[in-house]
């Protein structure tokens, strides 16, 4: 879906819910993934006992179109310790958004709050499309789970915590994962099960990091594009 197709949808349904024709069964999301891929999200007045407390970091890292707010830009509305002021007629884009950390509690079980972690795990879908035919033009996609990382701390996705948890990604739902630092740099990581020697990658456009030298790791990153960087 492109960026404009998919901004065409988030402002429509914000004209249905200001119509009160959409509504939704509570204010908390609950994220969930059956062992045979079916994800399921709920709303209610429960959630998953998790709450955001004085963690606001959503409204800096993450695009709010319906708000023109780009990627790690403060959100206008965001007031230092109290949250958001518009929080009761918050855009239906923010209602229905949540982080993993909140939505997810199994899959992020021994995560640290995402503003001491200082990263997000997003729980919107996203791709990456690599060609896998040059003489025909044709593509293949990749789903990726992207994390938005704070670029004041650029390398804070680079803990145990996350890393067991994009491998788990990858072996139970072959998804690569994307790290995002802004609307238009980011680095995609490839676990081990994407390569057939086992090894980690991590591509930047269409280069490789740490591993050169190895024919896998070129040979996607060759083949690969990158899209929806302009959220």
């Amino acid at each position: 879906m492109s960026d404009n197709m998919r901004f065409g949808k988030a402002f429509q349904r914000e004209r249905e819910f200001a119509e009160g024709r959409l509504q939704l069964g509570g204010d908390h999301m609950t994220y969930a993934e059956a062992p045979d891929g079916t994800l399921t999200i709920t709303f209610d007045d429960k959630g998953t006992g998790r709450v955001c407390g004085s963690c606001t970091l959503c409204c800096k890292l993450m695009p709010v179109p319906v708000l023109d707010k780009r990627a790690n830009q403060r959100c206008q509305h965001q007031r230092q310790g109290k949250g958001c002021s518009i929080y009761a007629k918050r855009p239906f884009a923010c209602r229905i958004w949540s982080c993993r950390w909140v939505s997810d509690r199994t899959a992020t079980e021994g995560m640290p709050r995402p503003d001491r972690c200082h990263y997000i795990i997003d729980t919107v879908p996203d791709h990456i499309e690599l060609m896998a035919d040059e003489s025909t033009g044709e593509k293949r996609r990749v789903d990726v789970v992207t994390v938005w990382c704070d670029p004041a701390f650029r390398d804070a996705w680079r803990t145990p915590e996350l890393r067991a948890f994009m491998l788990r990604q990858a072996e139970q739902w072959n998804l690569a994962t994307i790290i995002r630092w802004s609307s238009n740099e980011a680095v995609t990581v490839f676990p081990p099960p994407f390569d057939k020697a086992g090894q980690w990658h991590e591509v930047v456009g269409t280069m490789v990091r740490h591993d050169d030298d190895d024919s896998d790791a070129l040979d996607i990153a060759k083949r690969m594009t990158v899209v929806g960087l302009e959220r």
